[in-house]
Parts: structure tokens; sequence; C-alpha cells
């Protein structure tokens, strides 16, 4: 048991960092060691289908339910391995049966990859699920992938929310760092269509980068201060897979070392984000409490106007101390609203989505730039003679579960 408990650990590390040969391996390998090892037949089905095989990992799944019948991930993934085979009828029951098991499950994320699907078979899956699932739904998505006939038609199917992945405010910064050539108007766009039908944004930036100077943080801070209110803002430390051209890089130029590296360093286990914590230098602080006046939606004056004030980092920690305050105000707020509109919780949800073993977050998150709860209100933008679209109706949202343990996510 111990045997297959590392290897499904080494398994999980390199499915993270895309090594899905070897996740896949290793994974068999714990089956073999231990054929009652729930965890690695959810993991080996989980590899297999980021690799797109979606036939063998519809047995294995169907295994990991003989082995569980109650576990609802087996029943989730097991769907959706049916779905990418087109066979709706089967991976609506799937989902169904998913929905009775866990009741806090009130919608669906698509997570696996960038859902941009061709126009006709959205069409088929839209009508498809609004039929035989009928739950509000969630994508990742990229800038570039954002097409307004498409939103229109997911929103009318139940699309709730979606996380699209910026990573920074400088184009330099993007084109060279993370390879994408997207521009500023682009994402605007994009975060402006969403915004226009009623649809949850939850951003993705990546911070800590040793390439950015103060003109790339100033021109995420400029990004941020032009994206249509109120977004979720997730602030991620960035983090150095092996055999990435950035990591390489970083390695040459002397930024980091090989234990910085993640599969020795394995700093996504315990820390995400980081941002406004005590650790952090001065210079981190001051983009740190910028970044986050920017998203709750402080006049931009004001906010420029203190990281040009000779005493701005003389009041950092005070100011710190405060943002991180209003941020826990914001997730209260957040969730008092949620509730008193009966919509389920952005993070929650996300939560049901991917976790393992019913576990629900409970108490402090560690990870403090995840569920960056919007505070500013809504602003009533337009863009093309949009109208803006009615909230996602939801049910009424059951009592919290009692808390769990939470067990590693597999993918």
């Amino acid at each position: 048991m111990a045997q297959a408990e590392s290897l499904c650990e080494r398994a999980h590390v390199w499915a993270r960092q895309g090594r899905y040969r070897e996740a896949e391996a290793a994974y068999r390998e714990a089956v073999r060691s231990d054929p009652g090892q729930l965890r690695a037949y959810l993991g080996l089905g989980l590899v297999l289908r980021r690799q797109r095989r979606s036939v063998e990992a519809e047995a294995v799944f169907k295994q990991a339910i003989l082995l569980k019948p109650d576990g609802v991930s087996a029943h989730l993934e097991l769907g959706g391995a049916l779905f990418e085979q087109t066979r709706y009828a089967e991976a609506a029951a799937a989902f169904r049966e998913a929905i009775r098991l866990r009741p806090q499950l009130r919608a669906v994320a698509f997570s696996d990859d960038i859902f941009a699907p061709p126009r006709p078979w959205l069409e088929e899956f839209c009508a498809r699920y609004k039929k035989e699932i009928g739950l509000p739904f969630l994508i990742w998505t990229f800038p570039r992938m954002v097409d307004e006939s498409k939103i229109r038609l997911m929103k009318d199917a139940g699309l709730w929310a979606c996380t699209m992945g910026i990573q920074s405010g400088s184009d330099r910064i993007r084109r060279e760092c993370y390879e994408r050539e997207t521009s500023d108007e682009e994402i605007i766009h994009a975060a402006q269509i969403m915004a226009d039908h009623g649809i949850t944004r939850n951003l993705d930036f990546i911070g800590d980068n040793p390439y950015e100077t103060d003109a790339d943080k100033r021109a995420t801070l400029n990004l941020l201060l032009k994206l249509p209110k109120p977004f979720y803002f997730n602030y991620f430390s960035l983090t150095y897979f092996p055999g990435v051209d950035l990591t390489e890089r970083a390695l040459r130029d002397g930024y980091i070392t090989a234990t910085d590296v993640e599969d020795v360093a394995q700093k996504g286990y315990h820390l995400w984000g980081g941002a406004l914590l005590p650790s952090r230098t001065t210079e981190e602080l001051r983009w740190d409490v910028a970044y986050a006046m920017a998203v709750h939606g402080m006049p931009t004056t004001l906010i420029k106007r203190l990281l040009a004030a000779p005493r701005y980092d003389r009041w950092l920690p005070r100011l710190a101390q405060l943002t991180r305050r209003g941020i826990d105000f914001a997730r209260l707020k957040q969730r008092a609203v949620d509730a008193l509109a009966g919509r389920p919780h952005l993070l929650w949800m996300y939560w049901a989505n991917t976790n393992r073993d019913d576990a629900f977050p409970s108490g402090p998150d560690i990870q403090p730039n995840f569920d960056s709860s919007p505070l500013s209100t809504v602003r009533q933008h337009r863009s093309n003679g949009a109208q803006a679209a009615a909230p996602v109706s939801l049910p009424r949202q059951p009592p919290p579960p009692a808390p769990d343990v939470q067990s590693p996510a597999l993918g």
C-alpha cells in the first residue's frame, strides 16, 4: 500500500507538469501494486482523458465506481469521458448520479482544457446539455477564443462563469515569458463580451516574475483598472516547471536554482499565491496593494497618487493589513449576497467539481489569492449595443456540508 501511495504521489507531480505518459505509467504500476487503490484509478483516468483517450478512461472510471459506488469524482469523470465520445445520454446519466450523491453540486465545471469547440459541436452540446443536465456550468477559455455569438448560445444553455488566463498586463511579458500574443484590446474585448452577457469572470494573473520591470507592473495595473468590474482576481505566484523554456531561461540567468524547480520545490502543494503576506518585500507589497485596490474598484487617481507618494513605502505594512481585511470583507460580502440570491458560491462549485472524497473548504484558505471576491459593484458597460443579461437562475443553496479532510486533487 505504501508503494502504491508513493507511486501516486510521483504520478501526481508528473501530471501537473504535463508529463502524462510518465504519470500514466506510474498510476498503472500503482494499480498493479494495489488493485484496491482508488486514487490510482482516478488519477489514471484523468491522465488518459488529458491525452484524449476517453474510451480507455471510461473503462478505468467504471472500475473506480466498482471500488467505491458512492464516489462522486468517478461518476463526474465518467460523465466527461462519455461526453467526449458524444454519448450524451449516458453522460447525462453519470452526471445525474454524481448530483444525486453530492447535493451540493449545483454547477458543472468543464475544467480539463480550453473550452473552444467548433460551432456545430457547440450547438449540439448546448441543446443537449440544457435538456439533459440543466445545471449552470463553468468553463476555462482564452481571450482570442471568446466569440459573442458562442457566448450568447452558451448563456442560454446555462453558462454561469468563465475562468480566463491573462497572466500579465504587459504585452512584453505575455509574449516573451508566457508565449501569449494577445493584445490588451483583445483581453478587454473578451471580458466586455462576458460582462455584457452577465457571465461571472474569474481572471488569472501571474506574479513574482523576475523578468518584470516596474513598467511591466504598471501595465498590469493599468489593465486591471480598464477591465469591466466586478471580477474575481486570482493572482498566482510563478511556478517553475521542469523542461519549460522560462524555467531554463531563469536557471541560465541565475534567478533560480535547481531547488526552485517544481519537481523539487513542489510549491504548488502549499502556496499558489502569496500577495499581501507579511513575508513580502516592500517592492512586492507596493504592487500587491495597488493591484488589490484596482480590482476592488478604488479610483484610478487615488491609486496612482499613492504609488507616487514619497511616504507610500512607509505606509505599506499598514496598507497591506487594511487591504487584507478589505479582501476578507469582500469574501464575506460575496458569500452573503450569493446566499440571499440563492446562488451557489463560485469557489465552492470549483471545489465540488474538482476535489476528491467530498471535501469542501472550511476555515482559512491557504491560497490567499484565490477567491479574491469582488468588492466593487457592477458598472454598466455596453459594447455594440448589447443589453445586460439577467443572472443565471439557480436553485436554492443547501446548508454548508460538515467540514471534511481535504484530499489532494489528482489533476
